[in-house]
């Protein structure tokens, strides 16, 4: 059976931000599992199935839980990494709010859900291509005769052709349309459109940018956001750092009104460090509004 170490469990578990039971969730483990193991005095030994789903839940190599834990001299951890932009950053949080996916969760669900969009993205160009040619071709009927005319069709003809063999080649973002002027990735246009259809425009917003871009600008949950902490910039700046979450605010310090008793709440929450980078953040970028 597989030897875990207690202390390096911990370590790994608090290097991750995870409380136990946060850790035991992501595991698929019962709690009582997890405080068992570092509760022990000596190396537990664990199932082989509860080893790897730990291993798995905290993103180490295969053996890590069973030797001493080692600080590595430059850890850059991929949740850091996605909250280097706190605009985007907050949408993690925000997701989390509504959805109850944690951040982790939803790193772990990147690369499914973004081959089902760009499956469905496909699939949405094939359709619109279909219907792009059979207009192309009424049109070419209606001008049987006037060759001239006919003639500049061609540019149409290549245009769906060069279509044709970028979604054949899985091109989700455009770029073997090298002779199409676009001011938006064929996946951009996707999204747009279905935010727009389905509804989730209420909760999702595309913005339009200030030119061609292949990945979407995107605002996950404004309206909820700003109910909560209005142009509070610490508190948008905090979220998005992980350093409080949505959805432990309590809701005698929620709303535009409540700044006053939010900050002095988000002070309780913070280090003295962590206070001065948002409050250093918040005066840089007077509100996070005025990007949009």
């Amino acid at each position: 059976m597989p030897e875990i170490s207690p202390s390096t469990l911990i370590e790994y578990r608090n290097e991750r931000g995870f409380s136990q039971r946060q850790l035991a969730a992501l595991a698929g483990l019962g709690i009582a599992t997890v405080k068992r193991i570092e509760g022990s005095k000596a190396p537990y030994h664990a199932s082989a199935s509860a080893a790897e789903k730990l291993t798995k839940a905290l993103q180490v190599e295969e053996g890590a839980l069973g030797r001493p834990y080692v600080k590595p001299n430059e850890y850059v951890s991929l949740e850091l990494t996605v909250r280097a932009d706190v605009d985007e950053s907050i949408g993690y949080s925000m997701v989390e709010a509504l959805y109850g996916i944690q951040t982790l969760e939803q790193l772990m669900l990147a690369p499914l859900l973004t081959a089902m969009v760009a499956e469905q993205s496909l699939q949405w160009r094939r359709k619109r291509l279909k219907k792009m040619t059979r207009r192309v071709g009424k049109l070419a009927t209606s001008l049987a005769g006037n060759e001239k005319v006919l003639a500049s069709l061609d540019g149409l003809y290549a245009a769906l052709q060069e279509e044709r063999e970028s979604i054949e080649n899985r091109d989700v973002l455009g770029r073997k349309l090298s002779g199409v002027d676009m001011q938006e990735s064929p996946l951009n246009a996707f999204i747009r459109f279905t935010t727009r259809s389905n509804g989730s425009n209420s909760i999702i917003r595309i913005d339009e940018g200030d030119g061609p871009s292949e990945i979407p600008d995107f605002w996950i949950g404004e309206r909820q956001i700003e109910d909560l902490a209005g142009a509070d910039g610490p508190t948008l700046f905090a979220v998005a750092m992980g350093w409080v979450r949505l959805v432990d605010f309590p809701a005698d310090v929620r709303g535009k009104e409540k700044d006053e008793a939010r900050l002095a709440w988000l002070r309780t929450k913070l280090t003295d460090d962590q206070y001065s980078r948002a409050t250093r953040w918040s005066a840089v970028n007077e509100t996070i509004y005025e990007r949009l």
